[in-house]
C-alpha cells in the first residue's frame, strides 16, 4: 500500500514537472512571438520576436489561486526562470510562497502576498531584491490557464499499469 502511494506521488511529481516544462516550451514557442515586438526586445526587423537571438532573460512565472471577486490573487507558485541562450541553459528557482519579505507600505509579509498588494510588478521587485537578480518579465496563470497550456500541447497521457482501487474511509 505504501509502495502504491509512493508510486502515485512519483507519477504526480513527474507529470507536474513535465507540465511546467511543456508550458514553458509552449509559452516560448507559441506565446512569446505574440507578446514581444521590435521595440520591447531591441531587435532588428529581421529578428523581431526571435527569442533565441536574445543573450539571456529572467522570467518570473506565477500561478495564482482563482477567486472571481479579487483583481489580484496570492501566488500559489513562484518560479524564477533564467534562460541563457549563450550557454544554451535553462535554470529554474522555486521561491517558497511563505518566504518572509518586507513589502513596502505593508511591513513583513509572505512573498505570495506581493501580488495582492502591488500586482505582478511588486512581486517582480520583491523576487529581484530577494535573489539579487533583475527580473525582466513575468507570466501569470491560474488553473484555467494552466489547463489551456496543457490542452494546447495536446494533453497529458498517463499510462497506469494496473487498476487502482481505493478503500474509502
Amino acid at each position: 500500500r505504501k509502495l502504491r502511494s509512493k508510486l502515485r506521488l512519483a507519477i504526480f511529481i513527474v507529470a507536474l514537472v513535465g507540465l511546467f516544462g511543456g508550458g514553458f516550451a509552449a509559452a516560448n514557442n507559441l506565446l512569446w512571438p505574440l507578446l514581444t515586438g521590435n521595440q520591447l526586445l531591441g531587435l532588428g526587423d529581421d529578428d523581431a520576436g526571435d527569442f533565441a537571438k536574445m543573450p539571456g532573460i529572467n522570467v518570473l512565472m506565477m500561478g495564482v489561486d482563482e477567486r472571481s471577486d479579487e483583481v489580484s490573487q496570492r501566488t500559489d507558485t513562484m518560479i524564477l526562470a533564467n534562460i541563457n541562450n549563450k550557454e544554451n541553459r535553462l535554470a529554474l528557482l522555486s521561491i517558497p510562497r511563505d518566504t518572509k519579505v518586507n513589502l513596502p507600505g505593508y511591513g513583513v509579509n509572505k512573498i505570495n502576498a506581493a501580488n495582492i498588494f502591488g500586482g505582478p510588478e511588486l512581486a517582480m521587485q520583491e523576487v529581484s531584491e530577494l535573489t539579487g537578480v533583475k527580473v525582466d518579465y513575468y507570466v501569470v496563470t491560474n488553473f484555467g490557464g494552466f489547463k489551456g497550456i496543457v490542452d494546447a500541447l495536446g494533453g497529458v497521457t498517463l499510462d497506469v499499469e494496473r487498476d487502482m482501487h481505493y478503500a474509502e474511509g
